[in-house]
């Protein structure tokens, strides 16, 4: 009797619980930008494709803040251009814009 009650368990094994969905995304092909409006674009695409389920929160998530990071460095640089050309004009060459 008791080798019956052992066995049973093999027999009749509890029921394990259901394995979690796995997110497994379609290839993401990345267009590399070279300009702010490339980058806006791009940024736009990413936001679109997560919201359609196409791609996961956190790798658009990731996609979007180096997107960001990009066009925080674009803006700096053309900001930079911006003051030298100023400073050019004013015939002030050493850019510390102290007049």
């Amino acid at each position: 009797m008791r080798a019956a009650a052992a066995l049973a368990q093999y027999q009749h094994p509890k029921p394990t619980a259901p394995k979690q969905p796995v997110f497994t995304p379609k290839p993401f092909a990345f267009t590399r930008p070279t300009t702010l409006e490339e980058a806006g674009a791009e940024t736009l695409r990413v936001a679109e494709v997560v919201a359609l389920g196409e791609l996961d929160h956190d790798t658009g998530t990731f996609v979007i803040n180096a997107l960001r990071t990009f066009i925080e460095a674009m803006v700096g640089i053309k900001t930079e251009r911006e003051i030298a050309l100023a400073d050019a004009a004013r015939g002030n060459g050493n850019g510390c814009g102290c007049g």
